[in-house]
C-alpha cells in the first residue's frame, strides 16, 4: 500500500505537532515534514514531494495564502488544505481563490480531515482536479472543498 505523503505547515508548535501525530497514526499516511512558515512550506514541498500540504493560513513571514498561491502554480499536483483557527467566510474564499483544494477550521481537524486527505490523495492519483464533497456534510459553510 502506498502511503499518502503529508506536509504540516503551522507556526503553532503545539497544534502542528499534535496534528502531525494525529495524521501519522494512520498507516496509510506518512508525515514527511513540518514547516513553520509559508516560505518553508514552499521549500519543503519542493524537496519532500508531499501529496497533501496542511497549510495554516496565518503564519509569520510568508503567510499560508501566498504559499498556497505559489504551490498551486508550481506544484499543481499537490493538494493544499487550508487550516485556520479563525472561522471566516473571507479566509475561506481567499484560500480557495489562492488554490487551496479545501478549507477546514482547526476546530474541525478530526477524522473528517483524515477522510478528506484520503479523498484528495485518491483524486490526485486519478488526475482529478476537484472532489465534490465537504468535510462537514454541508452542516455549515466552513469545511468547503473546491
Amino acid at each position: 500500500m502506498r502511503q499518502t505523503r503529508v506536509l504540516v505547515a503551522d507556526d503553532n508548535e503545539g497544534f502542528g505537532a499534535t496534528l502531525g501525530r494525529f495524521v501519522a497514526v494512520h498507516r496509510d499516511m506518512l508525515v514527511v515534514g513540518r514547516a513553520f512558515d509559508g516560505r518553508e512550506a514552499v521549500s519543503m514541498t519542493e524537496s519532500l514531494s508531499p501529496d497533501v500540504v496542511l497549510m495554516d493560513l496565518f503564519m509569520p513571514g510568508m503567510d499560508g495564502f501566498e504559499a498556497t498561491r505559489i504551490l498551486s502554480h508550481t506544484h499543481p499536483d499537490v493538494s493544499v488544505v487550508a487550516l485556520t483557527a479563525q472561522r471566516s467566510a473571507d479566509s475561506e474564499r481567499m484560500s480557495l481563490e489562492a488554490g487551496a483544494r479545501a478549507f477546514v477550521p482547526k476546530i474541525d481537524a478530526d477524522m473528517r480531515l483524515i477522510e478528506l486527505i484520503r479523498s484528495l490523495a485518491s483524486s490526485n492519483a486519478r488526475g482529478e482536479g476537484v472532489i465534490g464533497e465537504t468535510t462537514n456534510g454541508g452542516a455549515h459553510p466552513s469545511g468547503s472543498v473546491k
